[in-house]
């Protein structure tokens, strides 16, 4: 449970570092560049002319291959890290589509709400409520 906690106040710190820190200014430098047509959505399947089922549906199989070979880890008793890992880019690939047809344009909303967190604490911003 500690090591939870460690994770959410790295992860939100190091959110507010990139939106209002030292990292700020790579964040804006690698925003400035733009890949593929900038008046349209950039995505994978647009940027390889595919249809976007396709490129989930590669990716879901990849990671539903990855996950059926994966071995717990000893000494956890649970999944190794790389499983893991994938398990969470496969849910993060398939919240995506599933986000956008509410109307949002993100999938996993993890980083807003942990960055608001952190401006609260951290900033006393009370705005991030």
């Amino acid at each position: 449970m500690v090591a939870s906690w460690i994770a959410f106040i790295g992860f939100g710190l190091g959110i507010l570092g990139t939106n209002n820190g030292l990292l700020e200014p790579l964040q804006d430098w690698l925003r400035a560049s733009v890949v593929g047509d900038p008046d349209s959505a950039n995505t994978i399947a647009s940027m390889l002319r595919l249809n976007p089922w396709i490129v989930i549906i590669v990716a879901v199989v990849i990671g539903a291959v990855w996950l059926w070979r994966g071995r717990p880890a000893a000494y956890q008793g649970g999944w190794s890290w790389q499983t893991t890992g994938m398990a969470l880019g496969v849910i993060g690939i398939v919240a995506w589509p599933l986000s956008s047809m509410t109307g949002r344009t993100y999938g996993l909303s993890v980083t807003e709400p942990a960055y608001n967190m952190m401006r609260l604490f951290a900033l006393g911003h009370i705005d991030a409520l």
